[in-house]
């Protein structure tokens, strides 16, 4: 990953650019924030798991070719971001952050970056998916000028609705 730009500190928070050598504590990340958030939408256990393989991927392949950053706590990874090119479209992958760095306005900071680093890579338009619940998810989108275009089921949890949006770059 290249052109992430310097690490910003917020509240203590560091955001940097991630790497392969970060995947490890970002499973666990992962894996705790939302598992807790899955089992509150109401997700079966299998279904969790079978996300979270997916979530790690696409961590991989961010590190490996798109943008992934991290959000480091004072001594701990707190959470992480992820984005990817295809074609002319940017998808944003969701900013999973620990209960501990909620509120900081780190969300919306981390998209603010993965948009940043799409326009440079000549994105015309940023793509994002939420579940219909999280809703701080939704208005962080949604501040930052994306527009809801499609609701459907989920393809791991179809019990729940997520809302596809989209940006103009």
């Amino acid at each position: 990953m290249t052109g992430a730009g310097p690490p910003l500190a917020r509240e203590g928070v560091l955001l940097r650019p991630g790497s392969a050598e970060d995947l490890p504590a970002l499973s666990a990340v992962r894996a705790d924030v939302m598992r807790r958030a899955w089992m509150e939408a109401g997700a079966a256990e299998a279904q969790i798991l079978r996300w979270l393989d997916g979530a790690g991927l696409a961590c991989e392949q961010a590190a490996a070719s798109g943008l992934l950053l991290v959000a480091e706590g004072p001594g701990a990874i707190a959470g992480c971001s992820f984005a990817w090119i295809e074609g002319s479209s940017a998808h944003m992958g969701g900013a999973m952050l620990c209960e501990s760095v909620r509120g900081m306005g780190l969300g919306a900071r981390m998209l603010e970056l993965r948009l940043q680093w799409s326009r440079r890579r000549g994105a015309r338009i940023a793509q994002a998916t939420a579940c219909a619940s999280f809703q701080a998810s939704r208005r962080t989108l949604e501040a930052a000028g994306f527009r809801a275009y499609q609701a459907r089921p989920d393809a791991v949890f179809p019990s729940l609705t997520m809302i596809d949006f989209r940006l103009q770059l």
